[in-house]
């Protein structure tokens, strides 16, 4: 979750679930809201997942790519946890391959 604030609002902009089988990025406009849209459905082994940082540490992503597209899921420092998302991303690719 990485907050924007414009105008007073909070903003999300993407999300990821990864099951042993799939990775679904999920559109989220609002803090509070549902997913509106479903960006990407892939199997583990399609797509690539990196973790990043910016500046000095700070706001850490996940990125995914599959093929010509890139997603950024934004967090905050100290809230954000992308390891149990690269663990299951990488068990669900291990799964596809053997």
């Amino acid at each position: 979750m990485f907050r924007t604030l414009f105008l007073a609002t909070a903003k999300r902009d993407f999300a990821v679930a990864v099951t042993r089988a799939h990775l679904l990025i999920f559109r989220i406009d609002f803090l509070d809201g549902q997913p509106r849209w479903v960006a990407l459905v892939a199997r583990p082994n399609d797509v690539k997942i990196e973790l990043r940082s910016g500046p000095f540490g700070y706001n850490p992503m996940l990125v995914v790519t599959h093929g010509s597209w890139q997603w950024q899921i934004r967090g905050t420092q100290r809230v954000f946890q992308p390891e149990p998302v690269l663990q299951a991303w990488r068990q669900g690719a291990a799964s596809m391959r053997g």
